[in-house]
């Protein structure tokens, strides 16, 4: 049992790689037997790494049943922006309330870091550093269906995270960002509720401006895959 939860893992942390930085573009095929001649292993790890994918909005099946990495729409990213808003605000407020059992001094070390990585030019540090950060903010809720319904959203925005790296405002948005993670740890710190989660809402809503802008731009077909992504999908591994 241990090796197949170990190969599964291997073939998840492969797969999440490649959807995530558009080695397999929205809506291509992903063929089981080329996977498990990739990794050297059976069809039956490569598909529970499928269904898992599937679960974080990753991966779909199409009409023809065929697995294939989930198209990136405009409505997709709108919708799946608007929960993550509900989430991250609420979130937000929840945290605060709780202020006296929260981790704050873990909190401002993941600003900090996700502030040095975007300073150091290194994305791939950013882009795993953003993500822990607000995915802490949301455990921090101690809400843990929350948390349930947080990380597969953060999955399927998680390829258009990236892909705002590429566009032409890119540092100089984040740049603009990256204080708002600093003041909303002092938020929950003080415990202010109100204002935590209407900076966690700001926040997300000028996130979620920019994938749109770019979204709506973007011939996917014609973009180089982001080859500074690496295997970081290990905190949505299967056990």
């Amino acid at each position: 049992m241990r090796e197949t939860n170990a190969l599964a893992k291997k073939a998840y942390m492969y797969l999440w790689s490649e959807v995530v930085s558009l080695r397999i573009p929205p809506g291509e095929a992903i063929l089981e037997s080329d996977v498990c001649k990739r990794l050297n292993i059976s069809r039956t790890p490569v598909r529970e790494a499928l269904i898992q994918l599937t679960r974080e909005n990753l991966v779909v099946e199409d009409a023809k049943y065929r697995w294939v990495a989930a198209p990136i729409t405009v409505k997709m990213v709108r919708e799946y922006s608007q929960l993550r808003e509900a989430i991250e605000g609420m979130g937000a407020r929840l945290a605060a309330q709780n202020g006296k059992t929260v981790n704050i001094a873990e909190l401002r070390n993941l600003a900090s870091l996700t502030a040095s990585a975007l300073e150091d030019g290194d994305p791939n540090s950013y882009f795993m550093f953003n993500w822990v950060f607000h995915e802490s903010v949301v455990k921090a809720s101690g809400n843990q269906v929350l948390s349930g319904a947080y990380y597969p959203v953060r999955c399927y925005l998680s390829r258009v995270d990236c892909l705002t790296y590429l566009s032409d405002s890119y540092p100089k948005d984040a740049l603009e960002d990256r204080g708002i993670h600093h003041v909303l740890v002092d938020a929950i710190a003080n415990e202010d509720a109100e204002e935590a989660e209407r900076l966690a809402r700001v926040h997300t809503r000028n996130t979620e401006q920019r994938m749109l802008s770019l979204v709506g731009s973007l011939n996917f077909r014609g973009i180089k895959p982001l080859d500074w992504v690496a295997s970081s999908g290990e905190a949505g591994t299967p056990d």
